[in-house]
């Protein structure tokens, strides 16, 4: 499993998510981690933080999932960025 650049600890994010099968996705929410949200954002859709809330926007969907099961953009926690990367 690979959690892209690992900027943000508590979260994965797929891109293009409406492009992926329901098989890929499946393997990659079970094999996430159980404390890592999995977040698919669809083409042209956008998934902000605004300092207090998520929002989402455009003409697609935002899908969260943590572990293993379906759950709503609203019970995302806030993102916790990795300040370390690339401070060696």
């Amino acid at each position: 499993f690979t959690v892209g650049l690992g900027l943000l600890t508590n979260l994965t994010v797929i891109p293009r998510h409406n492009l992926w099968s329901e098989d890929k996705l499946h393997r990659t929410v079970q094999l996430a981690q159980r404390t890592l949200s999995v977040v698919g954002i669809d083409e042209r859709t956008a998934l902000c933080w605004d300092g207090s809330t998520w929002t989402t926007s455009g003409v697609g969907n935002v899908s969260v999932f943590r572990n293993g099961s379906r759950q709503s953009v609203e019970t995302l926690e806030p993102p916790v960025i990795d300040l370390s990367l690339g401070s060696d």
